[in-house]
């Protein structure tokens, strides 16, 4: 039965229904790779080989084709960005496994501390030393320097100063066997095995030995002097502490020994947890309680022993650590292979689809380069297949239809040609006959020239006559003007004479209500005349009768009534003279009242002369006007006659140059007709 065919990249990378072939160790990772690079290869030099390079890119070029060329090189730049992460992610992960690695191969200079040998121990601290200048990529070469300083200068120091240092110097390496194992990634190991094993390693056995340690020392002190005094509180406290770190370290022990399936780290457990609780039980006994029944030398012994087995804890720890980075390194390495591959794939993957793009612009500049090499040589019914859908598709889509407009153009151009041809023969003929017609046009302008000519001599008699009437009208006009003039100047002089005549009306009348004013005061004044002399006449009987004693009052009154008399004939001549006065200013008015009453009729008689002159005025001038624009109109006739004239001669002239530009219209329909003939061959050379 026949198998399904497959592609290459599916053979490769295998089919992802099929369950995965778990990579154990790193050969048979390796030989899987291996041999699926070996396939690739050959099938890469089998199309080779077979020349077949464009069917081994045909599925690259097909995805491309289907896709623009933002849309190929944000594929491209998606392959070359996944590349390049790859490895950046790949790298990041090596250097970190290879700190770790590199941690976990010089982790045994702790080790080596440990039985207080000085010389192992200088060794170490050397080695570790030119380690740390080599690389110090956890940048902890200060550190250790400065511990290495301090260990040298340990035989320098006694009694209690040594004990401080020394007590310095284990706090400092456990200190930096910590950072060491924070910086190299072991206490952040993603598998919890191995990070339960390196905190058991690093922190929690150099913890549980270091407060031992110190509950030991303090310890032995107190048995020597027997006095616990003031170190009880800190007795209690160091106990504390070091119960703490033996649960902690017990604990770690057993959570350890099952994520690392390691029976040994839970037989330790189980022998480590009586001898340091009979440490911590003792301590307590002889010191905190006071006992005091044990000899220094004798819990040394004690405190000692659980040392050893402190120490010999490490042994086993180191070896299951060892054999599960030993496995980390083999993982590491086999995954690098794979990441390699993978790596390759891409970069693979990235120089196909590269080539496959370079190929099908290639292909696409190719088919529109022989696209358009037929249409320049007349094969304007050639038509590009294109099969992508990018840009270039626009582009041979658009040259195709530029190609069918052309072709619908020049058979447009073909049929006009021929039309043209048609044309330019008729064009010819037609100037022929144009040509005769010019020849009796001239004849007929030379015939028109001349009655114009005579027409344009009558018109300028007439003018001539009209002028004559225009300068009468005129003159006629200027003197009804100048009698109008005179007119209007009549009828202001009427107008201010009867008014000067009114004043001198409205003057007298007032001169007569003065008088009669004066009239009456006079009357007035001969009232009061009389009616003093009665009072003096009065008085001069009274005088009369007082005798002597009034004689001075009756001269008075004498006098009185002669004034009074005389006064009443001033008044009387005054009532006279006034009486004459209105009498005369009377007829005055009466008089001027006529004298008005004439010069308004004079007045209306010369505005009414005004008005008949005015009409005249106007007529003269609307006779003048008529006559004006008639001689207007007789010279703008008489120019017009001569314009005529002009242009009938220049109709002449122009006709026999008609004549002329006819008969060489007429070579050129004929050239016309070779050029259409010609055009006609070179449009015939196109296949639409």
């Amino acid at each position: 039965m026949a198998q399904p065919k497959t592609s290459l990249f599916s053979r490769l990378l295998g089919d992802r229904t099929r369950p995965r072939i778990p990579f154990n160790t790193r050969t048979a990772k390796v030989g899987v790779l291996g041999e699926k690079a070996r396939v690739l290869g050959s099938e890469l030099y089998g199309a080779v080989r077979s020349g077949d390079v464009q069917g081994f890119f045909a599925p690259a070029i097909r995805l491309l084709n289907g896709l623009r060329y933002g849309s190929k090189f944000a594929l491209l730049g998606a392959l070359a960005m996944a590349t390049v992460g790859f490895y950046v992610a790949a790298l990041a992960q090596v250097q970190h496994y290879s700190l770790v690695a590199h941690a976990a191969e010089h982790d045994a200079a702790y080790g080596a501390t440990l039985p207080g040998q000085a010389a192992a121990v200088a060794r170490q601290f050397d080695a570790l030393a030119t380690v740390l200048q080599q690389d110090d990529r956890f940048g902890l070469a200060e550190r250790w320097s400065a511990l290495r300083t301090a260990w040298q200068g340990l035989p320098a120091t006694s009694g209690e100063q040594r004990a401080q240092a020394l007590a310095g110097i284990k706090r400092g390496l456990q200190d930096f066997v910590a950072d060491l194992g924070a910086a190299s990634g072991l206490l952040s190991d993603s598998e919890r095995s191995r990070n339960l094993l390196a905190d058991l390693l690093i922190r929690k056995l150099p913890n549980a030995s270091g407060r031992l340690a110190a509950l030991g020392e303090t310890t032995v002190g107190l048995l020597v002097t027997k006095d616990v005094g003031a170190e009880w509180t800190r007795m209690a406290a160091l106990g504390n502490s070091a119960a703490s770190a033996r649960a902690d370290l017990l604990d770690a022990l057993v959570r350890a020994g099952s994520a690392a399936s390691a029976d040994a780290l839970k037989a330790q457990a189980e022998t480590l947890a009586p001898a340091l609780q009979g440490v911590l039980d003792s301590a307590e006994r002889e010191v905190v309680r006071g006992a005091f029944s044990l000899s220094p030398a004798t819990f040394i012994n004690e405190a000692g022993a659980v040392q050893q087995s402190l120490h010999a804890a490490y042994a086993p720890l180191r070896e299951v650590l060892d054999q599960r980075l030993a496995a980390r390194v083999e993982a590491l390495e086999a995954r690098f292979w794979y990441s390699s591959l993978i790596g390759a794939l891409l970069v693979g993957m990235l120089c196909y689809i590269s080539a496959a793009l370079m190929m099908s612009i290639f292909d696409g500049v190719a088919r529109l380069a022989e696209g358009a090499t037929r249409i320049g040589e007349g094969e304007l019914g050639h038509r590009i297949e294109y099969l992508a859908r990018d840009e270039l598709e626009t582009v041979s889509s658009q040259f195709n239809r530029m190609a069918a407009g052309l072709a619908t153009t020049l058979g447009s151009v073909r049929q006009s040609v021929e039309a043209l041809q048609s044309a330019a023969e008729s064009l010819a003929s037609t100037a022929d006959r144009v040509s005769d017609g010019s020849v009796r046009q001239s004849e007929s302008a030379a015939s028109m020239a001349a009655s114009v000519e005579e027409m344009t001599v009558g018109v300028e008699e007439i003018a001539r006559n009209a002028s004559a009437a225009d300068s009468a009208a005129s003159e006629s006009g200027e003197l009804s003007v100048e009698g109008g003039k005179v007119v209007e100047h009549a009828v202001s002089e009427m107008a201010q004479i009867a008014d000067s005549v009114n004043q001198s009306s409205a003057v007298i009348a007032e001169l007569g209500q003065n008088s009669a004013r004066i009239s009456s005061i006079v009357q007035s004044i001969k009232d009061i005349a009389d009616q003093t002399n009665l009072l003096a006449l009065n008085a001069a009987i009274e005088a009369a009768r007082a005798g002597e004693d009034g004689r001075g009052f009756a001269v008075v009154a004498d006098e009185v009534r002669k004034l009074a008399e005389r006064t009443t004939s001033a008044t009387k001549e005054i009532a006279g003279m006034v009486g004459a006065i209105q009498a005369g200013t009377g007829r005055a008015v009466t008089a001027m009242q006529g004298g008005v009453l004439r010069v308004q009729e004079g007045l209306e008689l010369t505005r009414r002369s005004g008005a008949a002159m005015n009409g005249i005025r106007e007529e003269s001038s609307r006779v003048l006007h008529s006559v004006s624009e008639i001689s207007q109109a007789l010279r703008e006739q008489s120019s017009a006659c001569t314009d005529i004239a002009r242009h009938v001669e220049a109709v002449a002239q122009m006709a026999e140059e008609n004549n002329a530009v006819i008969g060489q219209a007429r070579d050129t329909a004929r050239t016309l007709v070779t050029l259409a003939e010609e055009l006609t061959r070179e449009v015939r050379r196109f296949r639409l």
